[in-house]
């Protein structure tokens, strides 16, 4: 059985040679676990302005959708933490830039949050739109100006 109607290539291997039922015809073929889901696209560099600290951040996909569920209006998101340094409260930007197989920009998505002097805060940068191009991102932060 496929789950929620989903393409069984996307879910698991399955090998239907060996079925009892007529109906449903020759299903041989065997298929590949996760063919036909896109690569996730790997961190080429992140930029922090001096007195910034990004700790950890992490690419996490959307989960597929599933029988009722509704689709995200996002397909990935990269969340992390950046740890403030200076003496100073401010507003901080985090930019995430997609970029193809040589580097050129694809997207560009933001967050922006205020981090008082000495403390962290998380960010969570929503990738709207996906592109088949998109190959690897960067993560920029910086202070903004009030």
């Amino acid at each position: 059985m496929i789950p929620c109607g989903l393409p069984h290539k996307w879910l698991f291997t399955v090998d239907f040679a060996n079925s009892k039922n007529d109906n449903l015809g020759d299903m041989s073929e065997s298929c590949e676990p996760n063919a036909g889901v896109p690569a996730l696209p790997h961190c080429l560099s992140v930029d922090v302005e001096p007195g910034l600290a990004v700790n950890r951040h992490l690419l996490l996909p959307s989960p597929v959708a599933c029988c009722a569920q509704t689709t995200l209006p996002f397909w990935a998101r990269i969340i992390g933490t950046i740890k403030n340094h200076t003496d100073a409260e401010g507003l901080v930007s985090v930019t995430v830039m997609l970029l193809d197989d040589r580097s050129a920009p694809l997207a560009g998505y933001s967050d922006i949050m205020a981090i008082e002097s000495g403390d962290e805060a998380e960010f969570d940068v929503k990738l709207v739109e996906y592109g088949d191009r998109t190959a690897s991102y960067t993560i920029t932060t910086r202070f903004m100006d009030e």
